[in-house]
């Protein structure tokens, strides 16, 4: 093999063409051209560039005794400066992790219509995190867009083409173009260490809506000894035993919200459902009509049970609030979806809910929100030490007289505009009839 040969191979392997490599080391395309066809040689400076660029030895580059093979070689990545920009220069995806260069890389959360991921269990052998339960995740090449990676890794990973999450499988019928809607929700800078080897990546993280049993999904056995669907509370258990690759202080933070894939069924303006299945995020954005599920928590000593949202939440942080609930997610009916709320809220389910009254709501700020509410109340004595509040949602709970509280929403700017409302005054007068029937 000559070395005009090995330069067109090692530059085609890395997926630059004779402009790109010229650019990167300062040279017209064409000097690149005669280097390839033999016609000149580079001299010894750019040699050792272009070892740097290709990431090989020099040795091998100049040897005439070294061959390369034609079969598809070691993958190269873009080595990174250590705020993410690309330095220019490539390297084996071997020489990035012995010799710890930052790099790219990506990963997937798959989720289902019952709001449960899709994790992969890496195998006994890899490298890093063998035998935990971890996402879809790969290395970007060097060169190569995110998205084009992310196909690509799914169908090394799990033998999923483009056409098995085509459109026609996302949970949201509405999102029609060819190809697949990736939601682009986080990126990140991780390092981990296994053995003599640093693992130092920025890494992109998608969201794929994809209805798909894990059966039926034909995974990579050399990468990937198993597979399953988990709920995120399921995730969070992984993680406090250890078995999977998640961290406690990044992950279970981003897990906590969700991922923001909660789907909601749209319905019309008379609280029909329209067969329209979108995520949360879109449901707010596009102003679509949907049902909420909110519920008085009170006791038998004319208390309502209030809390401070927590600082970090997106929505009203550090607002008190006297009920608790959210919305009502595909499939759920009210009462479902207000079961679920509490349980996850506060740990607690009542044996019946008291139906207060529907109200149809609008609400605009930085988004326009329209929804179908029904108000509930129910009873539970339990001791505040008693509950199992979300740590991500609940702080400062406390038990609140009904005439405090309501001195309270007169006071507060943020309730404000609800006093002013003559249903709120109406159904806060039902709750206090609800209190007064103790039980």
């Amino acid at each position: 093999m000559t070395l005009g040969e090995k330069l067109k191979f090692l530059r085609e392997r890395s997926g630059l063409t004779q402009q790109g490599l010229g650019k990167i080391i300062g040279y017209n395309f064409r000097v690149v051209s005669k280097w390839e066809k033999d016609l000149s040689i580079p001299n010894a400076k750019v040699a050792y560039q272009l070892a740097s660029v290709f990431g090989e030895p020099i040795e091998n580059i100049l040897n005439e005794n070294f061959a390369y093979s034609t079969e598809d070689g070691e993958e190269l990545l873009d080595i990174l400066q250590e705020d993410g920009r690309k330095t220019g220069f490539f390297a084996t995806k071997e020489a990035v992790h012995e010799k710890g260069f930052w790099h790219n890389e990506v990963s997937v959360w798959i989720a289902n219509r019952k709001g449960q991921y899709l994790l992969t269990k890496r195998a006994k052998d890899k490298d890093f995190n063998p035998d935990k339960w971890a996402i879809v995740t790969g290395h970007v090449r060097a060169g190569e867009d995110n998205l084009v990676a992310v196909e690509r890794i799914l169908n090394r990973e799990l033998n999923l083409s483009k056409q098995d999450y085509s459109f026609k499988k996302l949970i949201t019928k509405k999102q029609k173009q060819s190809g697949v809607k990736f939601k682009y929700f986080k990126a990140n800078n991780k390092i981990t260490n296994a053995g003599a080897k640093t693992n130092k990546r920025f890494q992109t993280s998608y969201i794929l809506f994809l209805d798909i049993s894990a059966e039926e999904v034909k995974f990579n056995k050399k990468e990937i000894s198993e597979i399953k669907f988990f709920t995120i509370d399921d995730i969070k258990d992984l993680i406090k035993t250890g078995t999977t690759v998640f961290s406690k202080e990044y992950d279970l933070n981003m897990l906590a919200e969700g991922l923001n894939i909660d789907l909601i069924d749209v319905v019309d303006e008379d609280n029909n459902l329209t067969g329209v299945v979108e995520e949360k995020s879109e449901v707010h954005q596009k102003g679509l009509w949907h049902r909420e599920a909110i519920c008085f928590v009170c006791n038998d000593k004319d208390e309502i049970l209030t809390y401070r949202r927590v600082m970090t939440t997106k929505v009203n942080p550090g607002l008190i609030v006297p009920f608790f609930g959210g919305h009502v997610l595909s499939g759920e009916s009210y009462d479902d979806g207000m079961a679920r709320e509490l349980k996850e809220e506060i740990g607690f389910v009542p044996e019946k809910f008291e139906f207060l009254r529907q109200v149809k709501k609008v609400s605009v700020s930085k988004v326009t929100n329209r929804c179908f509410t029904n108000y509930y109340a129910c009873r539970c004595n339990l001791a505040l030490k008693d509950f199992k509040f979300s740590e991500f949602e609940i702080d400062e709970p406390k038990w609140v007289k009904y005439d405090i509280l309501m001195e309270f929403f007169k006071s507060e700017k943020a309730y404000k505009s609800r006093i002013e409302e003559g249903w709120f005054v109406e159904m806060m007068q039902q709750v206090k009839e609800f209190l007064d029937r103790k039980e």
